[in-house]
This record gives structure tokens, sequence and C-alpha cells, in this order.
């Protein structure tokens, strides 16, 4: 469950950059 919260999050930071 905290590795799909982890790639949510981190896809949107890559998005962000």
């Amino acid at each position: 469950m905290t590795e799909v919260l982890t790639h949510s999050l981190r896809t949107q930071l890559r998005t962000t950059i």
C-alpha cells in the first residue's frame, strides 16, 4: 500500500520537474 503512494508521489514530482 505504501509503495503505491510513494510511486504516485514520485510520479507527480517528476512531472513538476
